[in-house]
């Protein structure tokens, strides 16, 4: 059922560009790449210097959090855009409603 982790938040999120990707995918995407860039770099830097675990584990933390507050933004900057009407839109409201219904997910 839906929660509040942040796997389901994720989804949430995964859901509502679907719903809405053409008009979506631009209030984000230049931001998503910068973090996934900055994010391998980051784990290549520490990969390099053969870094401790404990660094290993403290960076893998730092960029949970990062993706947890970008997801919300995310979802509060995409909150305005307008679903998209095309037939394979149909379709994935279709495929998904029986889904959010089942875990109680909104969207």
């Amino acid at each position: 059922k839906f929660d509040d982790s942040f796997w389901w938040q994720a989804e949430k999120f995964h859901r509502q560009v679907m719903k809405k990707y053409h008009g979506s995918k631009s209030i984000f995407n230049d931001e998503r790449i910068k973090l996934q860039q900055s994010l391998i770099d980051g784990e290549k830097n520490l990969i390099s210097q053969m870094a401790a675990i404990t660094e290993m584990d403290q960076f893998s933390l730092s960029a949970l959090e990062e993706h947890k507050k970008v997801i919300i933004n995310w979802q509060e900057n995409i909150s305005h855009v307008k679903p998209s009407i095309k037939w394979y839109q149909f379709m994935y409201k279709n495929y998904y409603r029986k889904f959010n219904k089942v875990v109680g997910l909104d969207i």
